[in-house]
């Protein structure tokens, strides 16, 4: 099954679709044929702004379970045949000191539909019930639909 007909995927992408399209034509008269990849690299700046916060509680994270490492092994070290308790007490140490073992993951999680979304942009031919307009753009005359590579041997061949 292709996840990107389920129908609120398939709404998201086809939003995504006429805000990149309609930033794409916004900046055509800057960009001329580049236009799309210009959009996509705006909409990139956009949203790891928006991901700035969770970069910013990700590196905290960071630093707090380095500072907290030395403790983490003297717990591993103590509990090592009582899991239940060592779980317990990296539980309690992470909440005194307002660390978690996870924020690391936040911003990769909160990127990955976005990227997905962006992905699907570029490699299908149809979005919703209409022809994807973007693959149409190129940049250094590569269409965006294709890549580098192929596009060298598309044009090697008579």
């Amino acid at each position: 099954m292709d996840p990107f007909t389920f129908p609120p995927i398939a709404a998201v992408l086809d939003v995504a679709y006429s805000a990149v399209a309609a930033l794409a034509d916004l900046l055509a008269p800057f960009a001329g044929t580049s236009s799309a990849a210009a959009a996509i690299a705006v909409t990139t700046m956009l949203v790891r702004l928006a991901l700035l916060p969770a970069g910013i509680a990700s590196a905290r994270s960071a630093a707090a379970a380095r500072r907290i490492g030395p403790q983490i092994a003297d717990l591993r070290a103590r509990f090592a045949k009582k899991p239940e308790k060592l779980q317990q007490e990296l539980a309690d140490l992470y909440r005194r000191e307002g660390a978690s073992p996870l924020s690391g993951c936040l911003p990769l999680v909160a990127q990955i539909p976005v990227v997905a979304v962006v992905y699907a942009l570029f490699t299908r031919t149809d979005i919703g019930a209409h022809a994807n307009d973007l693959l149409a753009h190129s940049v250094a005359g590569v269409p965006l639909g294709m890549s580098l590579p192929h596009s060298l041997l598309v044009a090697a061949d008579p």
